[in-house]
């Protein structure tokens, strides 16, 4: 997990899915906005991303 330099507040967690679809079906889904929405959590902003390459630099 990391957080950003400029606000403390905001942080990045990263995670490793079989597919996209999957990601988004489990983060987006009704179930899970019920709970945040229930537990007064702020939606948070999702950026899906895909692996280009692997490696060191």
């Amino acid at each position: 997990m990391l957080k950003f330099d400029t606000d403390a507040n905001k942080i990045v967690h990263f995670s490793e899915w079989c597919s996209l679809a999957n990601a988004r079906a489990f983060f987006e889904s009704p179930e899970l906005v019920a709970i945040r929405q229930q537990a007064g959590v702020e939606a948070p902003e999702f950026f899906y991303l895909e692996q280009l390459e692997s490696g060191e630099l």
